[in-house]
């Protein structure tokens, strides 16, 4: 009993683990993302590791014509090589980051104000419907969250210390944020609380946080200065005209009491008017504390860079993907646990119920997911493995796409194929469709609006059935502006 009593702080993180760890990976097989994102990236990530080449670029943005940095291809490539022989390596890998990412959430908290806060915030982040459901999902958005709290101890650690690794890693958290999707630039609100909060700086502080900041560019950098600086212009033409050509409701009255609300909820649970009144709080709580001088200059790092992020994606123009906003979570879980605990220290019944609350709703939504989570493509596909393995049996595959109208099918099935060791470029050309009249008397497979056919002798350079093998992704990612 002694002992549990010395270390209660690890045996409650333990548990927390657990429970997070068994409500991201419950019902797995049927939730994990699969979609042509994923299958494309895999894809990248795989040719890489066997031409023995390390990608340069990301993947496109898609609102303004920017690639993005490596980092996410790398990651991948370092899940892939685990055990390359298992389709779901990279997906568990993930999730498992997002298991970790529960104890990185519980140590900022407690940075910030002691185990008490800590546990708290490692709670709701266990039970968080989008951490559950996000974190299955292997896309380069899904890494946001991870990398936006590592900005955030970095800066609070900086701040109580003034050390130069700790402005250094700073540096490159912001930046790798900002490489693996164009989300992360919100974090450089980070930069600019931490200038504010901590100064003065010495020169070597601000260089070290700068060059931090280049390191994780250096990528990027590298591809502009061979390409006519492709993404400075492309940053610079969504700025100045592509925004403009997206058009979503952007009132502040929606923004605010809608939007918002609503994203809240997913993130730590409840619903509507539990988030509504959470954010109501947290602001008359929050400019009390900071009025009266009793919020911490790292707590005030935090809530200020929220409200400079949260003005700042009110003039964001594009759609307002949940997936998006992934980088806001570690800014939304503080500030949950912040209001709690300052609740639970006014009235201990008061701050349970409304934790409570915020756990039940939670488990109700990811009760929705779970019933709502059914991956079709992946048994799709492999049907269609199995269908060439009998009709072609003994031989290995090409396969095309026509007029890209089946191009998540025709990369998850170039995905399984790889996997198994079946992917050729000399392979029997295999040509996946949707109509019936684009497809020729070679068709051997019709089922559901899917066609199969063997193109092998029909196939001619220009035509209409894209090359989807890995080889060909690669050098649509990785090689397309030596073109």
């Amino acid at each position: 009993m002694e002992r549990v009593k010395r270390h209660w702080f690890q045996i409650a993180i333990f548990f927390l683990l657990l429970i997070g760890g068994i409500l991201r990976f419950w019902n797995y097989q049927d939730r994990w993302g699969f979609a042509f994102d994923q299958a494309h990236d895999v894809l990248v990530a795989r040719e890489g590791i066997r031409q023995g080449k390390i990608p340069l670029l990301g993947p496109f943005a898609s609102g303004a014509n920017v690639v993005g940095g490596p980092q996410w291809y790398w990651a991948i490539m370092i899940f892939s090589l685990i055990n390359p022989r298992w389709i779901l390596t990279p997906w568990v890998c993930l999730t498992f980051l997002y298991v970790f990412f529960i104890y990185l959430m519980v140590i900022v908290g407690k940075e910030l104000g002691g185990k008490k806060l800590g546990l708290i915030v490692g709670l709701i982040v266990a039970f968080s419907p989008l951490q559950v459901s996000q974190g299955v999902n292997l896309t380069n958005q899904s890494p946001m969250a991870l990398v936006s709290a590592l900005a955030i101890l970095m800066a609070i650690k900086y701040l109580k210390t003034k050390k130069l690794s700790y402005a250094f890693l700073l540096g490159n958290f912001v930046a790798l944020g900002i490489s693996i999707h164009l989300q992360g630039i919100g974090l450089l609100f980070i930069l600019v609380a931490v200038v504010i909060l901590g100064w003065p700086h010495s020169f070597w502080k601000i260089m070290a946080i700068a060059l931090g900041v280049v390191f994780q560019f250096l990528p990027w950098i590298i591809f502009d200065l061979n390409n006519n600086f492709y993404n400075l212009r492309g940053l610079w033409q969504y700025y100045r005209w592509e925004q403009y050509k997206i058009w979503v409701p952007n009132r502040w009255l929606t923004y605010t009491f809608s939007f918002w609300p609503d994203l809240w909820r997913k993130i730590v649970g409840g619903n509507y008017w539990l988030s509504l009144f959470q954010g109501i709080s947290l602001l008359s709580v929050g400019f009390y504390h900071i009025f009266h001088k009793k919020m911490k200059k790292e707590f005030l790092l935090v809530f200020f860079s929220f409200i400079l992020i949260f003005i700042s994606l009110r003039y964001y123009r594009g759609e307002r993907f949940e997936s998006y906003y992934v980088f806001t979570h570690p800014f939304v879980f503080l500030l949950s646990g912040w209001l709690i605990l300052n609740i639970l220290n006014w009235k201990k019944i008061v701050g349970g119920i409304f934790l409570l609350s915020f756990i039940v709703g939670s488990l109700l939504q990811i009760k929705t997911h779970y019933q709502k989570g059914t991956n079709t493509l992946y048994p799709l596909v492999k049907e269609w493995e199995q269908v060439l393995k009998e009709k072609f049996s003994g031989e290995k595959f090409a396969v095309y796409d026509y007029e890209m109208n089946t191009k998540t099918q025709t990369a998850a099935l170039s995905l399984v194929l790889d996997i198994d060791e079946l992917i050729d470029d000399g392979g029997v050309k295999i040509g996946i469709s949707r109509e019936k009249l684009q497809i020729p008397s070679q068709a051997f497979y019709n089922k559901d609006g899917y066609y199969l056919t063997d193109i092998s002798n029909i196939k001619e350079e220009g035509d209409k059935w894209a090359f989807f093998n890995p080889s060909e992704i690669w050098k649509g990612t990785e090689e397309w502006w030596k073109k």
